[in-house]
């Protein structure tokens, strides 16, 4: 399948999707989520537009083979596109010299951000190479696979999702003009990074089990003060909202994709009441556990 589509206006983007192709469409907080028709595929994206930049975070599969092809001519339209996919690939068409907009979409998890030329002026070919740098750096790396990890479809996530992608914007033009992003971890020492990662590791690990931040910071190295500190800055949200996250991430995972009894996994994600459990769980996905589960067992029969 070919999908025929304006590329780089979000509106144009948008009024195809919905009129061509029976795309759904809905403002949710600060963004407009895009969804598929069934018969299409699976998934769906958040498109986001902040004057003269925009940029979408989405991740689908469609049923068929499916190639995007785009009428809009590269580099003659006065936007540079930015490609960063989670798997690790990183392209843009107009910084590498590519004739067309045309990709394989079959398959989608990342974010594409489109920008005004006047603000990445230069040899393009070398802001192509500061690109594929500048996602290698150890902190940006982090900070995307952060933003992959984000449930970007929960209630009230479109703020985080946006925060980031501002963020990694905000830092590559930084990049650009020092060849550095260090200065914005300057608060912290490459000990301190280790240690906030170690702690994350080991909260992501032991998902399940009761980890105090006293007993996190004696066993990664660094006092409580500087862990509350400093994971916050690095993973964006304080530790014991981050584990409370990442259980019910798991716990999403598990209600959604198996058969699992509702009480096995609120034990296995770390919690001994159910009802808080599913009032944890309600807030953060607009649903309860069960009701999650008939709803993607009734989808599934459809």
């Amino acid at each position: 399948m070919k999908l025929k589509l304006p590329y780089i206006n979000p509106s144009d983007f948008t009024t195809a999707l919905i009129e061509k192709h029976g795309f759904l469409s809905h403002e949710v907080w600060n963004a407009r989520h895009i969804g598929f028709p069934e018969e299409m595929g699976f998934g769906s994206l958040l498109l986001f537009v902040r004057n003269d930049i925009h940029f979408f975070r989405g991740k689908w599969d469609f049923k068929a083979p499916t190639t995007f092809l785009s009428p809009d001519e590269v580099g003659k339209n006065g936007i540079i596109d930015l490609r960063i996919s989670s798997d690790g690939t990183i392209d843009s068409a107009a910084l590498k010299g590519h004739s067309k907009f045309q990709y394989d979409i079959t398959t989608i998890d990342g974010m594409r951000i489109f920008i005004p030329e006047k603000y990445l002026l230069g040899d393009r070919k070398k802001i192509a190479s500061k690109l594929d740098y500048y996602c290698l750096n150890p902190n940006i790396s982090e900070m995307l696979k952060q933003l992959f990890r984000i449930d970007y479809e929960a209630l009230g996530n479109s703020i985080l999702v946006e925060s980031k992608i501002l963020e990694f914007i905000y830092l590559f033009f930084e990049f650009l003009k020092k060849e550095d992003v260090s200065a914005h971890y300057a608060d912290l020492s490459d000990h301190q990074l280790a240690c906030l990662r170690a702690a994350k590791e080991l909260v992501d690990e032991n998902i399940g089990m009761a980890i105090s931040l006293k007993e996190l910071s004696q066993r990664i190295g660094i006092n409580e003060c500087d862990l509350k500190s400093g994971f916050r800055k690095i993973f964006g949200l304080p530790v014991h909202q981050y584990i409370i996250k990442a259980r019910l991430e798991k716990a999403h995972d598990l209600v959604v994709r198996t058969d699992i009894p509702i009480q096995s996994i609120c034990d296995l994600v770390g919690y001994t009441n159910r009802g808080h459990f599913a009032q944890l769980y309600l807030k953060l996905y607009g649903v309860t556990p069960l009701n999650d589960r008939i709803r993607t067992i009734t989808t599934s029969h459809k």
